[in-house]
């Protein structure tokens, strides 16, 4: 006989994130949604007893730092780990994509100065299959991943990629580079242009690239929403 539900979790407490007090309750899964919550008639093909534990949405977590992780590994952790089912990446302008091969060190310098993620980490885990922002969302869609994720791009990676050493050596020219990276049309979620002053450092120590990806002043955020204002579409952040 065919059961009524894929999945219920028996004897849970639910805090269901609308701000209503937890309450004890069964909840029933069917076709990866949820069918049924509170006291209902039918059984799961798996059940488990959630007696003495949360049963929770799942969370999002939209700063984390999985640009390079999501590459080399099916999963995001420790995130996933902590009842997180989807991150936004691509935060404090910086990242990998769009890059040249040419400046494939000074990214991994600047996220390891940023992040003080380890640069033998990165150096041994990215594949670099890619040059453009969208074909890195190609590499990262060919590998399954245990949560969902969203990316942004990074300031640095696109600065870099449209303006050369200019862009690290913070010229505030802002040329047509940009729109011929290929980023605008593959951006997912939404814009990012770290205006942080905790990215104003010296990273020559890395790289020797001086107090690379400082503020931006106002004309360049201004000039890249100007732009985005004419294609009609995209987010701002």
């Amino acid at each position: 006989m065919p059961h009524a539900f894929d999945l219920v979790l028996r004897n849970g407490t639910v805090v269901d994130g609308t701000g209503a007090a937890p309450f004890d309750a069964d909840v029933a899964i069917k076709d990866g949604r949820i069918a049924a919550i509170g006291a209902f008639a039918g059984h799961g093909g798996d059940e488990i007893d959630a007696k003495g534990f949360l049963v929770t949405p799942g969370f999002v977590d939209i700063h984390t730092h999985y640009d390079g992780q999501a590459i080399w590994s099916s999963n995001l952790a420790p995130s996933s780990q902590h009842g997180v089912t989807s991150v936004v990446m691509g935060n404090c302008g910086v990242g990998f994509a769009p890059c040249r091969e040419a400046d494939r060190d000074l990214l991994v310098s600047v996220m390891e100065g940023v992040e003080d993620i380890p640069e033998v980490v990165m150096t041994k885990g990215l594949s670099w299959e890619w040059e453009s922002f969208a074909q890195y969302l190609d590499a990262l869609e060919r590998r399954p991943h245990d949560i969902d994720f969203a990316t942004q791009i990074p300031h640095s990676a696109l600065r870099v990629y449209a303006m050369g050493r200019r862009g690290a050596d913070r010229d505030h020219v802002f040329g047509r580079g940009f729109f011929d990276s290929g980023c605008l049309p593959a951006t997912l979620i939404r814009w990012r242009v770290s205006k942080h002053q905790s990215l104003i450092r010296d990273l020559s120590r890395f790289s020797g690239y001086d107090r690379i990806f400082v503020e931006p002043d106002r004309c360049e955020p201004s000039g890249l929403q100007s732009h985005q204002r004419q294609r009609g579409y995209g987010v701002w952040r």
